[in-house]
């Protein structure tokens, strides 16, 4: 019995390897300025070499209607007529529960593929706080090898984001 549960095991964590094999796991560390007021929303996107809109990779906040504050996420929603539709959620690759506030931190992580690092492609943080203000490039950085183990400064409410990849 206990060899064929090893068997089996082996089989399964094996199938699990191959499947993983081009997936980058990137763990983004996001530390927030010190501000009053309600939580930001922040939409992590990948875009190509020419700053055009690949997909979403997280969102962190949850009401779909305030969504329009992220104005290039927003825009990006729009084109794909996905403003009236749970089916959004489908394109996008992490949505998490709350907004992250003044002065906290927060991992999130990102899933990307092997084949984005080194394209010019790159990772860009937009935030918008209720009553603050919006950052369409509050931080963005080019997927290379180094960005994937950096640290990148934000220049509106994010402070600064620490990458760490596995």
């Amino acid at each position: 019995m206990r060899l064929i549960v090893l068997f089996l095991s082996s089989l399964f964590f094996s199938s699990l390897g191959k499947y993983f094999d081009n997936d980058i796991l990137l763990k983004c560390k996001i530390e927030m300025i010190e501000y009053r007021g309600e939580g930001a929303y922040i939409a992590v996107s990948l875009m190509d070499e020419n700053g055009k809109y690949l997909k979403t990779l997280h969102v962190l906040g949850e009401d779909k209607t305030w969504f329009f504050d992220m104005r290039l996420f927003w825009a990006n929603l729009k084109s794909n007529g996905l403003i009236d539709d749970d089916a959004y959620y489908t394109h996008v690759d992490g949505i998490t529960g709350p907004t992250i506030g003044g002065g906290k931190n927060l991992v999130v992580p990102l899933l990307l593929n092997k084949s984005e690092i080194g394209k010019g492609y790159k990772i860009l943080f937009e935030t918008a706080v209720e009553d603050k203000g919006y950052f369409k490039s509050d931080l963005n950085f080019e997927l290379t090898e180094k960005s994937l183990n950096d640290n990148f400064e934000g220049t509106g409410f994010i402070k600064s984001v620490r990458t760490l990849s596995n």
